[in-house]
């Protein structure tokens, strides 16, 4: 049996366990867990044996471009034991981020830097992804809303906002005082998000960091047509099979993400300067494409992917001064 049928096998096994228990009430749940165990046993020796067969060296190995590594797929299996033995017992999961821990840590780490202590800080505010998972917060903003209201306190020239993050790409129109007055996001395909940037420099063996700096040096840039983000992997692949230059490819990708990122803007009447933040406004390769494609100022402020967290703190001390107390958070 191979591995990758190994570790399906055994989800499968916990899954169907999971499910039946939550049919059952809790007096229930450790009769259905001694009740898998033996396969779940069973299965456990074949993957601790295929781990010691296997060379460390190894562990990077993988069969084809369109699967884990070895190591990926040991620490997938590993992962879903967590969830899904936790569900089958009725117990929290213990392999999940502790984000009050990465919080305090991240704001302490903060204060050292600044030389403050943790008094110092009299009111919390928090936005992204994350914000509803800080117990310590005040108030919590969406990062679309921070997000321009940073922008347009870095670039007070801008009328409106692209910010391409990891998951997502965002066209904002501002009103007076930095507020949203209209905005379109990406579709659901990651084919227009810093998170495809992530997967090509995978396919083209290069660092993030890098991606930038190469771009720059494309004689004869690579056409990424593709919509799809799975169709314009393979396109990448297909192009280096052929051997193209590498900064020719990622230059590319570069206008791919900007003729997306115009399309979005012109859905919110672009016709002025536009303030670029996110990750992937550090990357200079893809500041030129954006200046070339879209025919209008482009302006990167200082820190870009800290715009939403500038907004954050104006519109959190805002809040304090206006109400002197916490908000419903």
């Amino acid at each position: 049996m191979s591995i990758r049928t190994l570790s399906l096998t055994l989800l499968l096994a916990l899954a169907a366990s999971s499910l039946a228990l939550a049919q059952h009430d809790q007096h229930h749940k450790a009769s259905g867990v001694d009740a898998v165990r033996p396969l779940y046993e069973r299965i456990r020796e074949l993957y601790l044996k295929s781990a010691d067969l296997m060379p460390e060296a190894d562990y990077n190995f993988r069969p084809t471009d369109k699967v884990r590594t070895y190591g990926e797929l040991l620490g997938h299996v590993a992962n879903e034991n967590f969830l899904f033995c936790a569900n089958a017992l009725g117990q929290e999961n213990p392999n999940r981020a502790d984000f009050e821990k990465v919080a305090r840590d991240a704001v302490a780490a903060a204060l050292e830097a600044a030389g403050f202590h943790g008094d110092a800080i009299g009111y919390t505010a928090t936005t992204g992804l994350g914000r509803y998972a800080v117990p310590f917060r005040d108030i919590q903003i969406t990062d679309l809303t921070c997000g321009a209201r940073g922008a347009a306190t870095a670039c007070p020239e801008a009328r409106f906002v692209l910010d391409i993050g990891a998951q997502c790409s965002r066209a904002i129109r501002l009103r007076d005082g930095g507020k949203v007055k209209e905005f379109h996001m990406n579709e659901k395909c990651a084919a227009g998000s810093g998170g495809f940037l992530e997967r090509a420099a995978k396919y083209l063996e290069v660092s993030v960091a890098d991606i930038g700096p190469l771009s720059l040096h494309a004689a004869r840039p690579q056409a990424i047509s593709s919509v799809c983000a799975v169709l314009a992997e393979t396109e990448i692949i297909n192009h280096v099979s052929e051997g193209v230059a590498v900064e020719n490819i990622l230059r590319g990708i570069h206008n791919s993400l900007a003729d997306r990122a115009l399309s979005l803007l012109k859905r919110v009447g672009l016709d002025g300067p536009v303030a670029f933040i996110g990750g992937v406004a550090r990357q200079e390769g893809m500041v030129v494409a954006l200046r070339d494609k879209l025919g209008v100022p482009v302006h990167v402020p200082e820190g870009p992917q800290f715009a939403a967290a500038l907004g954050a703190a104006l519109l959190g001390r805002q809040r304090f001064l206006k109400t002197g107390r916490p908000a419903a958070a």
